[in-house]
């Protein structure tokens, strides 16, 4: 079972400050990296990384970063 999710389907929540939680995020070429969605007046760009802010529209899939383990292994 694949727990990506379509960004036509739905996107992560973005808080009060306008920008998402860090998601794991991938790009219509495949490229992967955890990032998140900023948001300004009415824009939604992505977050990624030296290359500074893409448009939305050159990804594809999200899915939320899964939980840290717990104790020291």
């Amino acid at each position: 079972m694949s727990n990506w999710i379509s960004v036509k389907d739905r996107l992560p929540e973005i808080g009060c400050y306008r920008v998402s939680d860090d998601v794991l995020l991938i790009n219509e070429y495949g490229e992967m990296r955890v990032s998140c969605l900023v948001t300004w007046d009415g824009n939604i760009s992505v977050e990624w990384g030296e290359a500074g802010d893409l448009p939305l529209e050159n990804f594809t899939h999200w899915m939320p970063l899964p939980e840290p383990p717990k104790g020291e292994g």
